[in-house]
């Protein structure tokens, strides 16, 4: 399955804002355990392995990030059991460790969501503004998106114009987290 991500780095004034502002219809608390070759090869390759686990469920996830512009392809295999490799995750990946993100969201359609998350890094905590769309909806999300730049620059005085600049699409949680984490992987799958 192809889908559009865009995905924007807030300051805290500029997160609590759009969470101030804004109806939120519904939350989540995620656990991501991210998984990579010993020597990150897929980091290197745009490519993200992980595990979410959220209200109970446990899914995997592959996630190729595409050369063209938000694009990803996603395959996810749902339901995986604590014991064993999924089948999505290639042989040889090792667990490097977990992020986890508190995601409000602001528009939660079937495929189309948008969410403000933030995140415990293992040097701090990030705030994002994330939309996700099936490639019918980007329109629509890029106009949400301009909506929510248009109240922040109105409204937050020393707004950084994260969001008028989407040709600086920040590094992807999977990255942010390698970034922050450094040092050696946990254990061998």
């Amino acid at each position: 399955m192809k889908v559009y991500e865009r995905k924007y780095l807030l300051t805290q004034e500029e997160y609590e804002y759009l969470l101030a502002s804004s109806p939120a219809c519904g939350q989540l608390t995620l656990q991501n355990d991210y998984y990579d070759t010993p020597d990150l090869a897929g980091d290197r390759q745009a490519v993200t392995y992980r595990i979410r686990t959220y209200d109970g469920h446990r899914e995997a996830t592959v996630k190729r990030h595409l050369s063209e512009g938000h694009l990803c392809e996603v395959m996810t295999e749902s339901a995986v059991s604590p014991l064993g490799r999924p089948s999505v995750f290639p042989a040889g990946l090792v667990a490097w460790g977990r992020l986890t993100t508190q995601r409000i969201f602001l528009v939660r359609e079937k495929d189309f969501r948008v969410s403000l998350d933030k995140s415990i890094l293992p040097d701090g905590t990030d705030y994002e503004l994330e939309v996700a769309c099936a490639p019918r909806y980007d329109l629509q999300a890029q106009m949400y998106v301009l909506a929510c730049h248009h109240r922040l620059y109105l409204h937050c005085p020393g707004y950084t114009h994260t969001l008028a600049r989407p040709a600086d699409r920040p590094p992807s949680k999977s990255r942010r987290f390698f970034a922050a984490k450094g040092g050696v992987p946990c254990i061998l799958f």
